[in-house]
């Protein structure tokens, strides 16, 4: 049935709405899902702060993450990094498209890109590298992989039945290709910390770091970047059902116990079905 408008006399009130595209909709579309983290981390004192941020719909998602290291740790290793990430979903799957960092070391101020396509993961970096590993990441490594926040993003979204920490995730930054094996062990009661921040269903699992391509070449034992033994994660989800977020990471490093710990969250709109 259409409308005439010179037959049909509608009141005033709707026809200002209508005229303002703002007439009820059959169905409104949910609030896309947005999270704010924050991360603080030590090594005996306080080293390190991380701000995550994440947007999520239907379709599409994007993040930012920025990471700044202080105290001792800034005396082996400066790091003042920002990075963001922007990519699609697909049939419920987390796709990369776009990422880049820059990270402001006071040296190199380096910024590097990459943009995945059909058939190719297209890289970018100013100033250039002098080389990009022994041996660099092939064509073939860059496209199985995604870049951190895209990984991140899908740790989010895992559906509520899934069970967190399966298999292997493979990781490429622009220049390293790099892969995560989790192993799944376990519920663990939440922590007073992850109580205040309304972190439930917590569960702990173990990550095996791994070089792949793109690095300097060293033996085999030399592959770990000073972590060395497995790494504890800590998950939960921000709410009844609601996203899956890093809670804690636990590390045994070349410089001590490291300890990474989600000390504020905030959480709105809705979760993508």
């Amino acid at each position: 049935m259409s409308l005439n408008a010179r037959t049909v006399r509608l009141p005033g009130l709707l026809l200002a709405m209508v005229a303002a595209g703002l007439a009820a909709p059959a169905s409104a579309a949910p609030e896309p899902l947005h999270l704010s983290l924050i991360y603080s981390g030590s090594l005996y004192v306080k080293v390190l702060e991380l701000a995550v941020e994440q947007t999520v719909d239907e379709r599409s998602f994007s993040a930012s993450a920025h990471i700044k290291t202080s105290g001792i740790l800034a005396l082996f290793k400066k790091i003042n990094l920002k990075a963001e990430t922007h990519g699609r979903i697909e049939n419920g799957v987390v796709l990369p498209r776009a990422f880049t960092y820059q990270n402001n070391d006071g040296r190199k101020n380096r910024r590097v890109s990459a943009t995945w396509t059909a058939g190719e993961v297209e890289i970018a970096s100013d100033p250039a590298y002098p080389n990009l590993g022994d041996p660099p990441a092939s064509k073939e490594q860059r496209l199985e992989a995604s870049d951190p926040l895209t990984v991140l993003t899908r740790l989010t979204l895992l559906p509520a039945g899934d069970k967190p920490c399966q298999g292997v995730s493979q990781f490429f930054d622009g220049k390293q290709r790099y892969d995560v094996e989790y192993s799944y062990r376990g519920t663990a009661p939440p922590e007073e910390r992850e109580k205040r921040l309304g972190v439930a269903g917590t569960v702990r699992c173990g990550l095996t770091y791994r070089e792949v391509a793109g690095f300097k070449r060293k033996p085999a034992d030399k592959r770990t970047q000073g972590i060395r033994r497995d790494v504890t994660l800590g998950l939960g989800r921000l709410g009844p059902n609601g996203p899956w977020v890093v809670s804690s990471l636990r590390a045994d490093t070349m410089l001590g116990g490291a300890e990474i710990d989600l000390v504020a969250a905030q959480a709105s709109g809705a979760r993508p079905n």
